[in-house]
């Protein structure tokens, strides 16, 4: 007979995101799930509440073009965002069902916050979306993990531009090993790869464009390693996260593939003796790392980036902070002049707010926002949306439910 507690436990950890498992947050019961049955479908509102709302965002309020929450009631979280061609944004997620289920959750707003349409993708079980993006057909394709009576599996969706699903994959790498897909990114050929972890090691898969898994790798290191993003090259795949050594310090790791995956080389990089990996994204000359760097000795985090070469060389290493309170950095973007990254700030016992930060080609900060109340406020992704403009999604503690969550998207403008 399984034991209810380690039952509870795997569903937690099921639920809660990549970034947070990256930075070391503690695993919050952000949802109590066990198996519920549904199709893919256009959902009703559930709240009263639903978006539109007036912005929480108080000091910068001016730059806040739209703030949107989702309409699920129960737990909802946002944990990746891709923008649409005709200016409008596509988020992923999920969404509690009922008391003891959740399924991945996609919902699109048009260019002015106005809801074009939500779906929810699942089935029998637990299903959760860590990550997504769009396809060569304007449709999308998300990844994340799924929990039935058996052990996780990475699981993937492709849809078509209204979200219908045309296909669903789930699949084991290990049959004893949990597996989480933690991001994705469409081969040229139509198929796709997606990156998460299988067990203690990092893992990379290949499904064709019918989603037939072609093959599977694992890559071995430290205690355990976590991969956050997956990137194509002109020969192969870059895969980024966190590795954790047998002397408990953590740092960022980059790991070069070929075409079917096998390993060419690997580097790491580490700014003190804690460092989590938000995301990695590639740029026309190189990489760029955003993350969290601790020294043994502080009991404050700072956000940090890491711009490398194609060759894995270092080219710049920043770190931003403040004295007594904690920064992150979860997500970056590239913009025409830089980069846009976004985390949180933390001051004395008010939890985390957005935190947007501005950087140049060399790393230097050129402007930053800081947004918030006083109650919880936790971005995982940022994506640009248009030329001023940046979409960044998550969510929020609302203040009379504070069981629940609200999934959160934001378009914020950007100084020219």
């Amino acid at each position: 007979m399984t034991d209810s507690s380690d039952t509870d436990t795997a569903r937690t950890e099921l639920a809660v995101n990549r970034r947070d498992v990256l930075r070391g947050i503690s695993l919050a019961a952000l949802l109590s799930a066990a198996g519920t049955t549904a199709t893919a479908a256009p959902t009703q509102d559930d709240r009263d509440d639903a978006s539109p709302e007036e912005t929480p965002l108080s000091e910068y309020r001016e730059n806040v073009v739209w703030y949107r929450t989702g309409d699920k009631a129960g737990r909802e979280q946002f944990r990746e965002a891709v923008s649409t061609p005709d200016g409008g944004i596509t988020t992923f997620g999920l969404a509690t069902t009922s008391d003891d289920g959740s399924e991945s959750w996609q919902y699109t707003w048009d260019a002015d916050g106005d809801k074009r349409w939500a779906t929810l993708h699942g089935q029998s079980g637990v299903d959760v979306a860590y990550g997504g993006a769009r396809t060569a057909t304007n449709g999308y394709v998300l990844c994340g993990a799924t929990r039935g009576r058996c052990s996780q599996q990475m699981y993937v969706v492709e849809t078509n531009r209204n979200g219908r699903a045309r296909w669903t994959q789930r699949f084991h790498l290990a049959t004893s090993a949990d597996d989480r897909a933690n991001d994705v990114v469409q081969t040229p050929n139509g198929g796709f790869v997606v990156a998460g972890t299988s067990g203690d090691d990092a893992a990379l898969a290949r499904l064709s464009s019918d989603g037939a898994v072609r093959w599977t790798r694992t890559y071995a290191g430290g205690t355990r390693t976590e991969i956050a993003s997956v990137t194509r090259a002109h020969d192969g795949f870059t895969v980024a996260g966190t590795r954790t050594n047998d002397d408990d310090t953590t740092e960022f790791l980059m790991v070069r593939t070929d075409a079917a995956g096998r390993e060419r080389w690997r580097t790491s990089y580490a700014a003190n003796e804690a460092n989590h990996l938000g995301e990695c994204i590639r740029v026309g000359d190189g990489y760029v790392f955003a993350g969290t760097t601790q020294a043994d000795d502080d009991v404050t985090t700072d956000a940090l980036f890491v711009k490398t070469t194609a060759d894995g060389d270092v080219v710049w290493t920043k770190t931003y902070g403040e004295e007594g309170q904690e920064f992150t950095a979860d997500g970056i973007a590239a913009l025409e002049d830089g980069y846009a990254a976004v985390g949180t700030r933390s001051v004395d016992i008010i939890g985390p707010q957005m935190w947007l930060n501005g950087l140049d080609e060399s790393g230097d900060r050129t402007w930053k926002y800081t947004f918030g109340t006083e109650r919880v406020e936790q971005p995982y992704a940022i994506t640009t949306m248009g030329r001023n403009a940046l979409g960044v999604c998550g969510y929020r503690n609302p203040p009379q439910r504070r069981d629940e969550y609200d999934g959160f998207m934001t378009k914020i403008t950007r100084p020219n």
